[in-house]
């Protein structure tokens, strides 16, 4: 499970275009074998990459958890 804020989505390349709902779901989806702390690293640094500044405009918050079979 990904909870996010919209700082996330609204992050801005460049060129204008949004990291969307898409991006989160790529970075995600390629980090699904890792752990959460994997998963939220792979997030950040998607972001990074994406907009070429490791300064965002907004805050960010992102929050992942596991749903694991009760006993």
């Amino acid at each position: 499970i990904c909870f996010y804020t919209d700082g996330i989505i609204e992050a801005r390349a460049g060129d204008d275009r949004l990291f969307g709902v898409e991006g989160v779901k790529a970075s995600v989806t390629a980090a699904m074998a890792e752990s959460l702390d994997g998963m939220a690293d792979r997030l950040i640094t998607d972001l990074i990459q994406f907009m070429k500044d490791p300064y965002f405009e907004d805050d960010i918050t992102m929050l992942f958890g596991q749903v694991i079979e009760s006993l």
